[in-house]
């Protein structure tokens, strides 16, 4: 298969590192992400326009990724809200995707740049936040129904969606959105005896488990005050920034955040600038020839 090894070959060559920016088309823009990610032999942070581009471009690096045999480890930063426009069905997949951000526990960050500058608990608040519940531990489960609803779960007759619980004696059952299921602990006075999973669908215990982590509900308050971003919880770590449409991104910003907002990210891309770990990708349109790039990254198509 030729077209196996020409793509292995191709992202595993090396990239131009000390030029700053690259031309791509953009139905094949994962191609040059990923070897770009690949070339930095560190974690990579990918900042696209919108949420379409974010989900289409990460689709596309899985495909990518599976067709050469490569292991990636990405993780999608979905945004609650753009401009007046609210999302709440994302509130839990952006706590779990903050919390995999603050343990590191990535090879590809990808998100929409309002996902990466839009609000987000202080990382220090969502570290506090995080209590890994064990069987025999001791927690009287009037502490943990306590910490519950100070970390906005919402206390419900059944427990079936990420941030919810629901207490029956000395049964408590919660969502916690690290997780893909939901954790029934059973209580022996003040510790907690036994844990299991359950079926949301029907309630019913599935198996017995050693753990269970708890965060914060929404990745927005955690318990407090949004007094952060997206963007805090890596910027102090060694980390690749592959800038998709830049000029979208502004464009993006400006029509949707706040002044605040585009300052952050203009501050954030300069600095890493500065640093020499920006890669900024920009589209290459129909009618353009790559001459009119100084550097263009331009595939064949195959």
């Amino acid at each position: 298969m030729k077209w196996h090894k020409f793509l292995e070959n191709y992202l595993k060559s090396s990239v131009r590192g000390a030029i700053p920016a690259f031309s791509v088309l953009p139905e094949l823009a994962a191609l040059p992400l990923l070897r770009a990610h690949m070339s930095g032999k560190k974690k990579s942070i990918i900042i696209c326009p919108g949420s379409s581009e974010a989900d289409s471009i990460s689709t596309g690096l899985r495909q990518c990724a599976a067709a050469a045999g490569i292991e990636v480890d990405l993780l999608l930063l979905p945004e609650t809200e753009r401009g007046k426009l609210r999302f709440p069905g994302a509130e839990s997949r952006r706590a779990q995707a903050l919390d995999k951000a603050l343990s590191g526990d990535y090879d590809i960050l990808i998100g929409s740049v309002t996902a990466f500058t839009g609000a987000a608990p202080e990382p220090e608040e969502s570290a506090a936040c995080r209590i890994e519940l064990r069987p025999g531990m001791t927690l009287p489960p009037e502490q943990l129904v306590e910490k519950l609803v100070q970390l906005d779960y919402d206390d419900e007759y059944e427990t079936t969606i990420p941030g919810e619980f629901s207490r029956r004696g000395g049964i408590i059952d919660l969502y916690s959105p690290a997780h893909d299921f939901p954790c029934r602990i059973e209580y022996f006075g003040d510790e907690i005896d036994t844990m299991r999973c359950f079926a949301p669908e029907t309630q019913r215990s599935t198996g017995k488990i050693d753990s269970y982590q708890l965060i914060g509900r929404s990745g927005i308050s955690a318990g407090g005050e949004a007094e952060s971003d997206a963007i805090a919880y890596f910027e102090k770590k060694d980390f690749l920034f592959l800038n998709v449409f830049p000029d979208s991104s502004r464009a993006k910003l400006r029509r949707y955040a706040s002044e605040k907002e585009l300052l952050r990210f203009d501050e954030f891309t300069l600095r890493c600038q500065r640093e020499d770990r920006e890669r900024s990708f920009y589209a290459l349109l129909p009618d353009e020839t790559p001459e009119e790039y100084a550097a263009p990254d331009i595939l064949p198509v195959f």
